[in-house]
Formats: structure tokens, sequence, C-alpha cells
């Protein structure tokens, strides 16, 4: 019962995350044009969304720097994966590798039938079979209650203020400086710590 509540909550927040988009769109578009532009730009929101839904996981892994790791390499990681998946009730995720050292690890995807999980390097060598185990199983029940919709969305939605800083020119420091803020509030308005701890 928990575990559905949980998962609803998720739903409910990425359905909230698409309104809200599209309603901003629709503010700017209002003011812009009125009523056509408007319809044109919620359209566009709409649009916006669905590649995120889609697309939001490759996003993702692009912002880590990872690449996808091939069945062939590390094929005991693989076997993990795929087994823990299958406990978890999730399709098993495609692999990625950050090239670093430091230990992390980082799930991103649209739910239970689509998700990318990515691992560092250090990770690999820094942790017995043991814990990494444990690390996949936290990135797999990430997947099972569809956190990583809601997780994904909003780091590519933050990571995307982020970058509008750049258009400004001379004008960049002072973008940032509101963009930096509210890319943040935003970030820690959505996700909860609560989410890590369950």
């Amino acid at each position: 019962m928990f575990s559905r509540l949980v998962v609803l909550r998720n739903v409910l927040k990425a359905w909230a995350l698409l309104v809200g988009s599209c309603g901003v769109f629709a503010l700017v578009g209002w003011g812009l044009g009125g009523y056509r532009l408007l319809s044109i730009f919620v359209f566009c929101g709409a649009l916006l969304a669905g590649a995120l839904y889609w697309y939001s996981d490759r996003v993702a892994m692009g912002l880590l720097r990872a690449r996808e790791l091939p069945m062939g390499e590390f094929p005991g990681l693989h076997s993990t994966v795929e087994r823990l998946a299958a406990v978890a009730g999730v399709a098993k995720p495609r692999l990625y590798l950050m090239e670093d050292g430091l230990p992390r690890a980082a799930a991103a995807g649209r739910g239970p039938r689509g998700s990318a999980l990515a691992v560092s390097a250090g990770l690999l060598t820094a942790a017995s079979p043991a814990e990494l185990e444990a690390v996949l199983a936290h990135e797999l029940a990430h997947v099972r209650h569809r956190d990583v919709v809601v997780q994904t969305a909003v780091v590519v939605l933050a990571a995307t203020l982020l970058e509008l800083s750049r258009i400004g020119g001379w004008f960049q420091r002072v973008l940032l400086f509101f963009l930096g803020p509210l890319a943040s509030a935003f970030v820690h308005l959505m996700l909860s710590p609560k989410r890590e701890l369950r």
C-alpha cells in the first residue's frame, strides 16, 4: 500500500511538472501575442514535455558524461543488474559508465519500463561486491517507485535553466545570479531527501 502511494505521488508530481511548464509557456505566449501565440506555445510546451519524458534518460546520461556499457564489458555487472531488476519487478535498465574516480551511481528515465543506470569507474573499483549490489538495489528502488521520472525531469529542467544564462553575453553573470538560485530552489522544492532514505 505504501509503495503504491509513493508511485502515485511521483506520477502526480510528474503531471504537475507537465502542466506547470505548459502554464509557463502559456503565460509567455499570452504576454507576447495573445490567444494565438498562447496556443502555439502550449503546443510547443507539450511537445517538449513529451520529448523530455521519452529522452530525458539520455539527456541525463549526457550531462553525466556517461557512455553506454555493451554487454561484453563488465558482464558481472550486467548479470547483477539483471538479477536485481528481476527481483524488483522492473525491466533491466541500460547500463552506463562514468569515467571518473569518485564512487557514485545514478538512475534516470521514465520508470520501470524505460530507465538507465550509471555507475562510476571509482565505484566499481572501491566497492566490494556486496556494497555494489546494495548501491544498485538502491538505484533500482528509485526506478521501481518512479522516483526517476521526477528526478530526471527536475534535473534536466534545472540544467536547462542554468544553460539559459549562457545566452546573455555580457549579461551572463546577472542572468546566472537570478537563474542559479531559481534552479536550486526548483530542485529543492521537487526533490525531497525523504526519497533517498526510503
